[in-house]
């Protein structure tokens, strides 16, 4: 093996890894695929660090704590650093749920195991991702755990099967790229988390630097080599999107390329290794470890102080901010204690153990005090008990949620939540999706008027149409069997009237709307995918069935659909001191709701239905409201909060009325 020595092409490989991740994260224009510089990384890191133990066995002077004591002097200063930064923001801008998360992230990202942690907790590519500060320490979490177990293995097969070390390993990669290829489109979240599955990007690079190859390679077939390996970069980045199955046996460009333009490097180099070896991308590689910390933090704050997506200009602010704190951290943390010959090795493990535990105990303090609430203006606190307040409508045993809730069978029998009187005949069934659950507060309070006792029947993701089923996939065959089940239980019960509700424009348009969530943009076009040919008849035979068995449905439309995550946005108003209208636009209201205000209008007229329309209550000429009178409306994007639901509960008085005079 030739002597090891630094590379500065290397290092502006680095560069082209984590400039597209920030520009990706940054939702920069043209770097949907920026999420690959990650793979680029893992390469990079499994090259080296194979190349360096390798060298010094051969060599005879490994030693492992020497190794991992050059980790922890490579890797520990700097992260212990922007997750203290990183918790000491949080308790300034975070809201008390999004801080008791932020407690347990830091925890396992110090620790070394925030990948499990995250993807236990969510996708990496979901709204609420935008919400974690910590998010990208993932990968770092996967690196560590190789550091970690990669050089005990290289030891062991050094010892028992020396002439095969690269088959071992080929084997291993082969069997880690074979089964994340094979699992990422049914499990995504394990093939993007899992050290197992990613352990091949890692393993690719250690095999390049164990390869016996040539010095030297003709230039032109170096040239070649370089520039394929730069346009197998380049082109993910550019045309990968977080909506294809990643990673898998797309990874296999960007980490091929990676392992091309190392070698070519390694041969005699090419342009695009002399290209790499330039100043700034050099130096924007020196730093990239510290820019990849600081980078996701800091925009997610931004967008915490902005309380929205940022503008152009703030993006550019936040990219400076980074690239200075970027520089700092490497000059004065970074450098000092990687090159310090006066800070022993017991001195290295001992402080960098004192800090992981301290800032662990740290991060589960935090989360076991709820996210310190007290810190907060009392103000804030009350808009977010408002908005978390959760009624027993919307979660199971009332509510059929990922396998949870009633059975078919408990539905033909009637064992569903109660609405209204406590006893008496059941004169009424109330069905629907979440929105239904949400909506039952409002439908209960109207029952307890007119003394009549009903039943709900609430299932998440299903509209009350019978035969319905939003995918092929299994878990979604239950609305069909759940709203078969309500028409036994209608007949069997002779229930004389239905009240029909859901997020229906989600149904009948395909989508849900726009980029909703806590930084939703109204200026984003909101797609459709036109369901009418779909929900229409459906809806129609669900009336005509229910009227057969002796039933009156009553259809009940959609509330207006805000966007917004209201209690989000209005308490981050509060804690800055900046009120924000965000309202809809009653024409948005009623753009977003023309195919199904008309599938329902058309159903209602056909067939004799009644027909309320919630949304009359809350728009007016211009908006539609979201709080009335200090109280908030709705609990997040679409669903009402509990002062919601008794704000429409007047609209069921008339057909509740009716019911009880019978």
């Amino acid at each position: 093996m030739d002597p090891l020595k630094h590379r500065d092409d290397i290092d502006g490989l680095r560069a082209l890894a984590v400039i597209p991740v920030i520009l990706f994260h940054a939702k920069v224009p043209g770097f949907t695929g920026g999420f690959i510089g990650v793979d680029v990384f893992f390469v990079i890191s499994g090259y080296l660090i194979t190349r360096l133990i390798s060298q010094e066995m051969e060599e005879n002077r490994f030693s492992l704590a020497r190794f991992y004591e050059r980790r922890i002097r490579r890797i520990m200063p700097a992260l212990l650093l922007v997750v203290l930064a990183t918790l000491a923001a949080g308790w300034f801008f975070m809201m008390p749920a999004e801080y008791a998360g932020l407690g347990l992230s830091a925890a396992a990202t110090v620790l070394s195991v925030s990948n499990f942690f995250f993807w236990d907790d969510a996708s990496y590519f979901s709204v609420t991702a935008e919400l974690k500060p910590l998010l990208h320490s993932w990968s770092l979490s996967v690196e560590e755990q190789f550091y970690l177990l990669f050089p005990l293995g290289l030891v062991a097969l050094r010892r028992w099967s020396p002439k095969n070390v690269r088959l071992w390993l080929a084997l291993a990669a082969g069997l880690s790229f074979v089964t994340s290829a094979a699992i990422v489109v049914d499990w995504p979240d394990a093939a993007f988390y899992a050290p197992w599955f990613r352990a091949w990007e890692l393993l690719l690079g250690g095999l390049l630097a164990l390869s016996t190859v040539r010095n030297t390679m003709a230039t032109p077939a170096r040239e070649a080599l370089g520039a394929a390996g730069a346009g197998l970069i380049v082109a993910p980045v550019l045309l990968y999107s977080e909506a294809l199955p990643f990673p898998g046996a797309l990874a296999l460009a960007p980490c091929a390329g990676t392992a091309m333009i190392i070698h070519a490097g390694g041969v005699g180099g090419s342009t695009v290794n002399r290209l790499l070896s330039a100043r700034l991308p050099v130096a924007i590689g020196l730093i990239s470890y510290s820019l990849y910390l600081w980078h996701w933090p800091i925009l997610v704050f931004f967008k915490q102080l902005m309380v929205r997506e940022l503008t152009g200009a703030e993006v550019a602010a936040a990219l400076a901010l980074m690239t200075a704190v970027s520089a700092l951290t490497w000059r004065y943390v970074e450098q000092p204690f990687r090159q310090s010959r006066t800070i022993s090795r017991r001195a290295v493990f001992s402080s960098a153990l004192a800090g992981v535990l301290l800032l662990a105990a740290a991060g589960g303090a935090i989360n076991a005090a709820q996210g310190v609430p007290l810190r907060l203006p009392e103000r804030v606190n009350e808009i977010l008990a408002k908005a978390e307040d959760r009624r027993p409508y919307l979660v199971p045993p009332c509510l059929i949620f990922e396998g949870k809730g009633p059975s078919s069978e408990d539905i033909r029998s009637g064992r569903l939540c109660s609405l209204g009187a406590p006893e008496g005949p059941i004169t009424f069934l109330f069905m629907g999706d979440s929105h239904a659950g949400a909506m039952a507060p409002g439908v209960d309070a109207a029952a307890k008027r007119h003394n009549v006792r009903g039943l709900f029947l609430g299932h998440a993701s299903c509209p009350p149409i019978v035969g319905y089923q939003r995918s092929a996939e299994a878990k979604h065959a239950a609305c069909k069997i759940s709203n078969a089940a309500a028409l036994d239980l209608i007949q069997a019960e002779k229930i004389p009237l239905v009240l029909m509700t859901a997020r229906w424009a989600r149904y009948v348009n395909g989508t849900v709307y726009g980029n909703e969530g806590p930084y939703f943009d109204p200026r984003v076009p909101i797609e459709t995918d036109d369901q009418t040919a779909v929900i229409a008849p459906l809806l129609r035979s669900t009336i005509d069935a229910m009227q057969l068995r002796g039933a009156r449905p009553v259809l009940i439309g959609d509330v207006p659909e805000v966007g917004y995550d209201v209690g989000f946005v209005m308490a981050r108003a509060a804690l800055l001191g900046e009120p924000r209208d965000i309202r809809p636009k009653a024409d948005a209201v009623a753009a977003r709701q023309a195919l199904s205000n008309s599938v329902l209008d058309a159903a209602a007229a056909a067939q004799g239905v009644t027909l309320l329309k919630p949304e009359r209550l809350f728009c007016g000429p211009e908006y539609c409201d979201v709080e009335l009178n200090g109280e908030l409306l709705y609990r997040d994007e679409d669903h009402l909060s509990d002062a919601g639901a008794l704000f429409v509960s007047p609209l069921f008085d008339d057909i509740l009325a009716e019911i009880a005079g019978k």
